[in-house]
């Protein structure tokens, strides 16, 4: 005789919220066991999305208005962290109003209340299954939603603090979400702002802060400042959106303002690829720069440290020049900050990229300290150069 058993997947999530009649004074918090039960067990993270969807649907039902979500998981990059999720916390901003913050512990999965949570319930299961006589029927995750429901519901909110819903996910809830561009860093960061700004950007910070006034998005307020890092803004953009190579920066686009859109993401501290002018004495495609100021644009004409004049209303980046340090072998482009004190300025619309990661070069001289581009990234800066030049392709 063969035996089988059918499994299920549950999906824990813990809602902290103020009750109704909470106030400053008399504080009232109320928390929400959530439970996702699915046939589906690939806990995949369309279907971590699904849930939260079916998650704030409950909300809009009951009424329940909000407009800030604090999320806390762990490292998982299966289900959590990872670029097309960064992309849907970026589109839930602009399409609910509700600003996301997605908080993480350290790599790889954790342990937490929610596996407790989630034992109960699996040990109330086996107990209802082991029962001699007139245990229930559980052949699925539909009759296990069912009987949850029925044996331990939400409790009466007017007496209790602590209830429990159970909800049954199906592949209607699951929707497939497009592919996106790495975010570069992002292993090392641990807090993730959403934006509902139209250039597809998120808010990184290396450093979590749990006081008080960052949970209320008062960062000038923060009493852990001198060590928590302030927010980076960072692409997310999905690949099949536009013409973009598959590194983290943006290709050139004409439907903006100004003819550029990658030169919106420039952030202090960047950095960031000018293109270069054909025929220049460097031999070289673009120029690499940090950024010292974002963009932004004149009111007064001003003179940058090259001696350029620049005119009432330009619109330009700031920042000082990595120059490309002389080697033999000119397949490797090395780079060295040069007269750091000197800041430039370049039109916003010379910006092919941003944001690129730059690598110590641990070859000769060793004497100095230069920079390697990946190579990956390299060709992604020449591939949007060649995009720029030849937007329709007539050229290949």
């Amino acid at each position: 005789m063969y035996y089988h058993s059918t499994q299920v997947s549950i999906f824990v999530q813990i809602a902290f919220m103020h009750a109704d009649d909470s106030t400053e004074e008399d504080r009232k918090v109320v928390r929400e066991y959530h439970f996702y039960i699915s046939d589906d067990r690939t806990h995949s993270l369309e279907f971590v999305q699904g849930c939260f969807k079916v998650f704030y649907d409950s909300l809009r039902e009951r009424n329940i208005r909000y407009n800030r979500h604090l999320i806390w998981s762990d490292n998982c990059t299966a289900q959590f962290k990872n670029a097309r999720m960064f992309y849907w916390l970026t589109r839930m901003h602009v399409t609910s109003g509700v600003q996301h913050f997605w908080n993480f512990t350290e790599v790889g999965h954790g342990k937490g209340e929610h596996d407790g949570a989630g034992a109960c319930v699996k040990r109330a299961l086996a107990r209802e299954e082991l029962k001699y006589e007139g245990g229930a029927e559980l052949v699925n995750a539909e009759t296990i939603v069912r009987l949850c429901k029925s044996t331990m519901g939400p409790g009466n909110p007017s007496t209790s603090l602590v209830h429990r819903y159970f909800w049954l996910i199906t592949e209607s809830n699951i929707q497939n979400y497009l592919d996106c561009c790495t975010v570069a860093g992002s292993s090392d960061m641990h807090s993730f702002m959403s934006s509902n700004s139209s250039s597809l950007v998120i808010y990184t910070r290396q450093m979590v802060c749990f006081f008080s006034s960052c949970m209320y998005c008062l960062w000038e307020e923060c009493e852990s400042k001198e060590w928590v890092d302030k927010w980076s803004c960072r692409p997310s953009v999905p690949i099949d959106s536009y013409q973009i190579p598959k590194a983290l920066q943006l290709s050139q686009m004409e439907t903006s303002v100004d003819f550029d859109h990658v030169s919106d993401l420039v952030d202090s501290g960047h950095v960031y690829a000018v293109v270069a002018e054909e025929n220049n004495e460097e031999g070289t495609y673009y120029y690499l720069c940090r950024c010292v100021e974002p963009k932004r644009k004149l009111t007064t004409t001003i003179i940058d440290g090259e001696g350029i004049e620049y005119p009432i209303g330009s619109v330009f980046v700031t920042g000082t020049w990595l120059r490309r340090y002389p080697i033999k072998n000119s397949d490797v482009w090395l780079f060295e900050d040069f007269e750091t004190h000197r800041h430039i300025l370049h039109f916003s619309n010379l910006v092919v990229a941003t944001n690129i990661h730059l690598m110590k070069y641990r070859g000769r001289p060793h004497n100095n300290i230069l920079w390697k581009v990946r190579e990956f990234d390299h060709e992604a800066i020449l591939d949007t150069i060649w995009v720029r030049a030849d937007p329709e392709g007539s050229l290949d």
